[in-house]
């Protein structure tokens, strides 16, 4: 429990750091030990530039590493100095009861604000030493608050953050699991997925089945039309909905490459942008690190006003190994997720959220190669839109397409889904499906949502109904996250069988109260909901009994034989509209949106669609099976497989930009 001089100790500090500002404070000790004047220079001038200290400028580019300038600081300043055997030795304990909580937070509003919480700038080490984060002030500002604390020296003791942090995160990652685990089912139990099928809705499911069943024994004929045609309209509605996202691309300009959205505005000074936390998932990817970090590392953001977090499983040694064993810029930091069920990425979000420091929020996953100024143009859409846009998506593309059939349909579906039927639902203001990645959000929005549902599946799907149910507006922003197919049928059916199985616990979540749904959505937003959830659930399980019945009709000799009587016959007709348009409005949109994106060759795939199509309806009846027999069960889409880019269409329009080329994809042997 912290006494009444930490709390004492971290009033001066926080009106201190919040009054830091400008040059390099009191960095010449650094010259001579580990800069030189020209360093020094530099970073007083991106110090200007970024609106931060100088000595953030100077760890953010790393040319000093912040253990070495916590020694080098605490020996100019005649304090301690708190290394990792020291803490070893005698663990700290951070004072998280030094100021009210009201005062933790960091200072809004202003963007050249310090970049650690204050709470997080102190702690007591076991042998009774007050350990200060060296980096919290620049050194003159820090020396001038050392001596008005009430302590002799060889009580006090500098850090680098990464050993504050650390402090922090083991004294309370049991509490920050249970949030991330319990945090949605407590707040607002109706919209998570935790409690599964609702009473109610089993009830009107078994209902439904047995007056289906009853009135299949009693009146077949009568029974099947009707199923029909209660199943035809949803369908139609896809179809249309499909055909409509075609008409928007043959209307708009060619150039697809980039997606549609946002137009690009004026760039904001450095000084001016917010801090951007990245909420990185790593799972059993240790050989994506290198990537992912490269990919990172080329963002057109100031290192200085990045927090990025690889988010790692306890049980995930190799990962864990492999990350602590890189030299990691001083932006990133390893936020570890005690092993509690379920074991899923969004319980994985939801922890690191609560670490999070920067006022927006994005999310990538290990393999993404998100193009340099993503950042700043969602930054653009977030104003343009007004507070109520709390999310924008990013477009998604393939960097593997030409691996296999497989990867060439991935990126049929990716180029239709992300070119064409997001800015078109957006178009509509009807809610938006979210992809996985990519995804960026104001962190005060997100956290008064209740964050990602950790029972979820498919948390992304989830988190847009659940923003377009709160009234939240999404949007799309003309910029492309390069990621990879699964290459291999094990994994991409895995991987679809999550995909359809979060699709359906979504489902059932906002279907749990219609009325209070009602409310949320709005009337056309209501409906919406139904088309781009319920709809495509219904014609993804229905389309391999399509072909039953055809093929029933064609072996009976009835199949347009005109023998089921006017109404039967027109029941029939409009299922076989419905699968001819459906397909015909599908392979249209998939075609124009990938010669939109300079894939004209892969287009020609399109004829083979129905074939993905029934792999992608036997994935849905595998997801309805685990969603009652394991509904939690989370299948990990391992990657690293993709061969190095290759092929036509692999060049100036297939990398994450023309200015910037990305790395050689990692080989299986890698």
């Amino acid at each position: 429990m912290a006494d009444r001089g930490d709390a004492e100790a971290a009033k001066p500090l926080g009106r201190a750091r919040r009054g830091a500002r400008g040059k390099a404070d009191g960095l010449g000790f650094l010259v001579g030990q580990a800069i030189d004047s020209q360093a020094l220079a530099e970073a007083e001038r991106l110090g200007t530039l970024w609106g931060v200290p100088a000595h953030r400028a100077l760890l953010a580019t790393g040319r000093v590493r912040a253990e070495r300038y916590a020694a080098l600081l605490a020996r100019h300043l005649k304090v301690g100095h708190f290394d990792l055997e020291a803490a070893r030795r005698h663990p700290l304990t951070p004072l998280a009861d030094a100021e009210p909580r009201q005062a933790r937070t960091k200072p809004r509003g202003s963007p050249a604000a310090a970049l650690e919480p204050i709470w997080e700038a102190l702690a007591r080490a076991q042998d009774g030493r007050l350990v200060i984060d060296a980096t919290i002030l620049p050194p003159r500002a820090l020396g001038r608050f050392l001596a008005g604390l009430e302590l002799p020296r060889h009580r006090i003791a500098l850090a680098s953050p990464r050993l504050l942090r650390e402090a922090v995160l083991a004294h309370r990652a049991r509490p920050m699991v249970r949030r991330a685990v319990l945090g949605l089912a407590r707040i607002a139990p109706a919209l998570s997925a935790a409690s599964g099928l609702w009473t109610g809705q089993a009830v009107a499911l078994a209902s439904l089945a047995g007056l289906a069943l009853g009135g299949a024994l009693v009146a077949p004929e009568a029974t099947l039309r009707l199923l029909s045609a209660l199943v035809s309209l949803p369908i139609l509605a896809v179809v249309l909905l499909r055909a409509g996202a075609v008409l928007r691309l043959a209307l708009a300009p060619l150039a697809l490459t980039r997606g549609q959205g946002v137009p690009r505005r004026a760039r904001l000074p450095d000084a001016a942008l917010p801090v951007y936390t990245i909420l990185v998932p790593l799972f059993r990817e240790a050989h994506m690190l290198p990537q992912l970090v490269a990919a990172l590392g080329r963002l057109d953001y100031p290192p200085a006003r990045l927090d990025i977090k690889l988010i790692l499983e306890s049980i995930d040694l190799e990962t864990r190994r492999a990350a602590e064993a890189m030299a990691l810029p001083p932006h990133f930091e390893i936020v570890t997720v005690p092993d509690r069920q379920p074991r899923t990425k969004p319980k994985a979000l939801a922890f690191a959220l609560q670490r999070a420091r920067g006022d927006f929020v994005v999310v990538f996953d290990a393999e993404d190669i998100p193009e340099p100024d993503q950042l700043r143009l969602a930054l653009a859409a977030f104003a343009e839109g007004g507070p109520q846009v709390v999310c924008v998506q990013a477009g998604l593309d393939i960097y593997n397409p030409w691996d296999g059939w497989l990867t060439r349909q991935f990126t049929l579906e990716y180029a239709a889904l992300f070119a064409g039927l997001l800015p078109f639902l957006e178009r509509l203001a009807l809610p938006l499906p979210l992809g996985g990645t990519s995804n960026h959000f104001r962190r005060s929005a997100l956290e008064r949502l209740g964050g990602w549902d950790p029972f979820n599946v498919t948390e992304d799907a989830d988190l847009g109904m659940r923003l377009a149910r709160m009234g939240y507006r999404c949007r799309v922003i003309a910029s492309t996250t390069f990621e990879e197919a699964p290459n291999r049928l094990g994994e991409w059916f895995r991987q679809r069988t999550r995909w359809m199985k979060g699709w359906m616990q979504t489902a059932l979540v906002h279907s749990r109260q219609p009325a209070r749904a009602l409310g949320g959505f709005g009337p056309w937003g209501f409906v919406g909901f139904h088309l781009v959830l319920g709809a495509l659930l219904v014609s993804v399980l229905l389309h391999p009994l399509f072909y039953l019945v055809m093929a029933a009709d064609m072996a009976t000799g009835r199949f347009l034989d005109g023998s089921g009587g006017l109404l039967g016959e027109t029941l029939r007709m409009i299922a076989l509209g419905n699968l001819i348009g459906g397909y015909a409005a599908a392979m249209a949109l998939a075609a124009r949106a990938a010669i939109g994106r300079g894939l004209g060759l892969i287009a020609l795939d399109v004829a083979t669609m129905p074939f993905y199509w029934l792999l992608i309806s036997a994935a849905a009846w595998r997801a309805l099976f685990q969603l009652f027999a394991d509904p939690f069960r989370w299948e990990k889409t391992a990657h690293g497989f993709a061969r190095p880019a290759r092929g036509p269409g692999v060049g100036e329009g297939r990398t994450p930009s023309s200015r910037q080329r990305s790395p050689r994809v990692p080989s299986a042997s890698m």
